[in-house]
């Protein structure tokens, strides 16, 4: 099956062969789902196996102090739709700032709602396709930050053990902990400034 149909829905860059969209539409996310489900009953592509999207948002929005980047490696209508609808539960969280109990306080001030966004990648031609494309994606938060990777059909031995994103100047490395496979596999890269970058600006840092 083809996107086409969805592309104005998803922006798309004809150069890098990537779609991103920053969350601050819900309401064209919540479209784009809804026109997503109903093309797939139409047609009887409906989803074999179970998706939790609300338990899968949980999950990958584990740290509310670091901004988070979803990326989902599409190949038809169906992942794509599963993709719409990680993403709308990350938009309901994302809106939702969550309170930070501490024993012995009634309540104390929530935690602001991390910077959050998402890309869909074209994996069609396979996943070196895919880590090439993240590579060079952009615009990303500053490091550090949480990159969650959906790759349909993978297993946790074929994500790659560290990314180095170029635009941001980052190294992802793979959390061997963070690995879920709730009907479609996840896993969590921890993204940090490159370790050359790191010791250019302590060396500035050091001669002013």
């Amino acid at each position: 099956a083809s996107l086409d149909r969805i592309s104005k829905l998803l922006p798309t860059s004809s150069k890098q062969g990537w779609r991103w969209q920053n969350l601050r539409s819900p309401l064209s996310i919540t479209l784009a789902v809804g026109f997503l489900s109903s093309l797939l009953t139409i047609n009887n592509w409906v989803f074999h196996k179970p998706y939790y999207p609300d338990r899968i948002a949980g999950q990958m929005m584990l740290d509310r102090t670091v901004p988070l980047v979803m990326v989902v490696g599409y190949e038809n209508l169906q992942e794509a739709a599963l993709g719409l609808s990680f993403a709308l539960e990350l938009q309901k969280r994302h809106r939702t700032p969550e309170p930070d109990i501490e024993p012995g306080m009634a309540h104390s001030p929530s935690q602001p709602p991390p910077n959050v966004k998402f890309a869909f990648l074209d994996r069609s031609t396979g996943y070196d396709a895919v880590w090439q494309s993240l590579s060079q994606l952009q615009p990303l938060p500053e490091p550090p930050f949480n990159l969650w990777v959906v790759g349909p059909g993978l297993q946790q031995a074929a994500y790659p053990a560290s990314i180095a994103i170029v635009s941001s100047d980052s190294q992802c490395d793979r959390d061997l902990d963070r690995y879920y496979r709730l009907g479609i596999p996840y896993q969590l890269y921890r993204c940090r400034l490159r370790k050359t970058s790191q010791s250019r600006i302590e060396k500035v840092r050091a001669d002013l």
